[in-house]
């Protein structure tokens, strides 16, 4: 947990604590086949821990790593602001590392709603060649849109099963760790 200043406020962690607490031990976990259970509950626990300006700082963070884990860790925090970071995420991401985690966070939290950005998202992908957008296609249509491009496969249909197992599992633990 952040230390408290001497205004009462919290002091932000620094980058490479950030890194080492925050980052490193879970990026790879969650894109594992089969994750780790106790991986994942250790993460929500970390994310409960940690505060919603450092999870803020790592979605808006320009580094593949630290936008993955703020998706993730932003789905056990109730803050507009992190939604909003979660769409820009969507919007500017550049592909595969970090928008198959931003747009699962983003449809967790914002179900149907999201499709609209995720849309926009598949068809900025599609005109920069940031590669094939079925996993997109997969989440637009299992949240009842029409994916514009790309129709999802049987494998971008498993991958978005398997990162919503990912999403469910860290939101349980997290609601076991609340009071």
């Amino acid at each position: 947990m952040p230390s408290t200043s001497s205004e009462g406020g919290p002091v932000m962690r620094s980058e490479d604590e950030i890194r080492r607490e925050y980052v490193q031990p879970f990026y790879r976990a969650v894109r594992a086949e089969p994750s780790d259970p106790e991986v994942l509950r250790a993460l929500a626990r970390t994310a409960v821990r940690a505060d919603t300006a450092e999870v803020l700082a790592m979605l808006r963070r320009d580094e593949w790593r630290h936008q993955r884990m703020g998706a993730w860790f932003s789905l056990v925090k109730d803050d507009r602001r992190l939604d909003e970071a979660l769409i820009a995420g969507v919007r500017e991401s550049r592909g595969l590392l970090t928008a198959p985690d931003l747009a699962v966070a983003l449809t967790r939290k914002w179900g149907e709603a999201a499709v609209p950005t995720l849309i926009e998202y598949q068809v900025r992908a599609s005109e920069a060649k940031l590669g094939r957008q079925g996993f997109v296609s997969a989440l637009i249509e299992l949240h009842g849109g029409r994916a514009p491009l790309d129709p999802s496969e049987e494998r971008d249909r498993r991958w978005v099963s398997h990162l919503t197992l990912v999403a469910t599992t860290i939101e349980r633990a997290a609601a076991e760790r609340r009071p």
